[in-house]
Formats: C-alpha cells, sequence, structure tokens
C-alpha cells in the first residue's frame, strides 16, 4: 500500500511540473536572465531532485561511466535542446501556443521512427498524424504573417520542440544501453 501511495504521489508531482512547466519557462525567459543561466539554475535543480529521489528510493546513485555518452545525448535531445528552444520561444507565442505546438512530439516522433526504420507506419497511425498536423494548423496559418517579423524566428523554434523530443526518442529506442 506505502509503494502504491508513494506511485500516486510521484504522479500527482509529475503532473502538477507538466501543467506548470510553459508558464514557468515563460516566467523564466521574461525575468530578464540570460538563457544559460536559467539553464544552467534548472538542470542543477533537477540533478538534485532526481539525485535525491534515486537516493530515497534504491539508497544509491547509478551512473556508470560505460554509459555517460548515452546520457548525454539523451540530456541534449531530450532536455538541453528543447529547454532552450522554449524558453526563446515561450515570450513572442505564449505559454499555450508553445504547449499546442509542442503536443505534436508524438506525431512528429512516429514519423521520426518511421524514417529511421525504427517503426512503421500503419494507415491508424498515418491517420492520427494527419489529424494532428491538420488541428496545428489554424495556429500556424494565423500567424503566417509573423514569419517576416522577429516572431518568425520564435514560430520556428515552437516547431522545432517537438522535433528535437522526437529525436529524443528514436535516440533512446536505437541506443537503450543493455541492463537498464
Amino acid at each position: 500500500m506505502r509503494h502504491q501511495f508513494q506511485l500516486y504521489a510521484m504522479l500527482l508531482c509529475l503532473g502538477i511540473v507538466w501543467g506548470l512547466n510553459f508558464s514557468l519557462i515563460k516566467f523564466a525567459a521574461l525575468s530578464g536572465l540570460p538563457f544559460s543561466t536559467i539553464a544552467l539554475l534548472v538542470i542543477l535543480g533537477n540533478m538534485i531532485i532526481f539525485g535525491a529521489f534515486s537516493l530515497i528510493l534504491t539508497g544509491r546513485l547509478r551512473l556508470p561511466f560505460s554509459r555517460v555518452a548515452f546520457f548525454a545525448g539523451c540530456g541534449l535531445l531530450g532536455y538541453l535542446l528543447p529547454f532552450f528552444l522554449e524558453l526563446f520561444a515561450v515570450p513572442k507565442l505564449g505559454a499555450g501556443t508553445l504547449a499546442l505546438m509542442v503536443s505534436l512530439a508524438p506525431i512528429t516522433t512516429v514519423l521520426l521512427a518511421a524514417a529511421a526504420g525504427a517503426d512503421k507506419i500503419t494507415p491508424r497511425r498515418a491517420f492520427g498524424a494527419i489529424l494532428g498536423f491538420c488541428a496545428i494548423a489554424p495556429i500556424a496559418i494565423s500567424r503566417i504573417d509573423e514569419l517576416q517579423s522577429g516572431s518568425g524566428l520564435a514560430l520556428l523554434a515552437g516547431l522545432a520542440v517537438p522535433s528535437t523530443y522526437a529525436s529524443y526518442h528514436v535516440y533512446i529506442s536505437k541506443f537503450w544501453p543493455e541492463g537498464y
């Protein structure tokens, strides 16, 4: 029973953090601090939090030197690149618009996995991908005039976030170390 409570508590915390993610990123981006400082503080904070979870749940920190390159790739594709892109995009696009764009990550993952030969596209997946892109199209079309302005780069950065997450998902599916 205690184990189930821990799982539900962690799920609740994850939901709260995910729900606040884009608003907090917007707050941080508008703070005036350099993006590199924000990223460093967030990464150090995450290391402390996840290190504490590891110590509490397993009694040790586990980071074999032989897998550092894999974990560095995961951190770059699944965290650092999308975080910088989000920091750049969110002040100009808004937290809600960015959240909608990032919701394309599963669709982008399916397409990239198929292109990389890691998975197959079925008719159902193809239909889902088309439907997802049709859902985001009105937002992109309504902001097409911003491509000529300074926020056009923010729009492109926002659209690049799901691609970095998709790259991360394909990376871990191809290079996941044995024994983990």
